[in-house]
């Protein structure tokens, strides 16, 4: 299994590697760097791809915009624009 370190984790480089703490832990990540302001989809798997130390070797950011999408389909984020493209949706912390 291919991984790279992350703060002494390892930390999976594709989706089928992933565990269900593991996409507890991204989906908590990813409503970190929500708000309660309107932020384009794209800023917000950017921030936590950073955070998450994935850069261009790990996992791809339409895994990230797909677990933001699915954040809004839990009612946990609110969306506006098309959500199949990143950089023409933007969404927010439900209110």
């Amino acid at each position: 299994m291919t991984k790279h370190k992350h703060a002494e984790k390892e930390v999976p480089r594709t989706p089928e590697q992933l565990t269900e703490t593991d996409l507890k832990e991204i989906d908590a990540a990813l409503l970190e760097n929500a708000s309660e302001n309107w932020s384009k989809v794209s800023r917000i798997v950017l921030a936590t791809m950073i955070e998450r130390g994935e850069g261009t070797t790990g996992l791809p950011t339409g895994f990230y915009a797909e677990r933001v999408a699915g954040l809004v389909k839990a009612g946990s984020l609110e969306a506006q624009g098309d959500l199949s493209d990143m950089h023409l949706s933007e969404v927010r912390l439900k209110k």
